[in-house]
């Protein structure tokens, strides 16, 4: 059994050998036990990837969008947002999959705005470089070219 005290390593460990329903029970278990978020993170990761496995794409988005809520980073929460999504469609729910790339834009549009905030307060050159190319992957991703290329003229 898996239990909140054990390192990823150790979960690998108890989980190696096991079928996949063994693996769903433990890990199910694990993640009622309110485990500290970088676990419960991993735990949800290991439980999409047999999922996914299984050809359970509906219960693997659902882990996805789990994940993106023990996501600390922006760009960690968008691209699980974007496999749910992925996977939704595989699973055939059109509507979950329109529900995950909104949210995913969400996310985008947020980091956006910090980006944008935080040029303005006048950073180092250092720093105004990694924003600004930050800014640009964004403003590209997000389909506002205008931004993109006002941002990439100015470097």
């Amino acid at each position: 059994m898996l239990n909140k005290d054990m390192t990823k390593a150790d979960i690998d460990e108890a989980l190696k050998g096991k079928g996949d329903y063994v693996k769903i029970d433990y890990l199910d278990r694990f993640l009622k036990s309110n485990p500290p978020l970088e676990k419960k993170k991993y735990a949800y990761q290991k439980l999409a990837e047999v999922y996914e496995q299984r050809g359970m794409f509906l219960d693997a988005a659902k882990c996805y969008n789990s994940i993106s809520l023990c996501s600390i980073t922006f760009a960690e929460k968008i691209k699980s947002h974007v496999k749910e999504a992925e996977l939704s469609i595989k699973g055939g729910n059109l509507h979950n999959a329109d529900e995950a790339m909104k949210k995913a834009l969400g996310e985008s549009n947020s980091a956006l705005k910090i980006y944008e905030k935080l040029l303005l307060m006048g950073p180092s050159d250092q720093e105004r470089e990694e924003i600004k190319a930050k800014l640009t992957k964004l403003y590209e991703q997000t389909g506002r070219l205008k931004d993109y290329f006002r941002l990439k003229g100015s470097k």
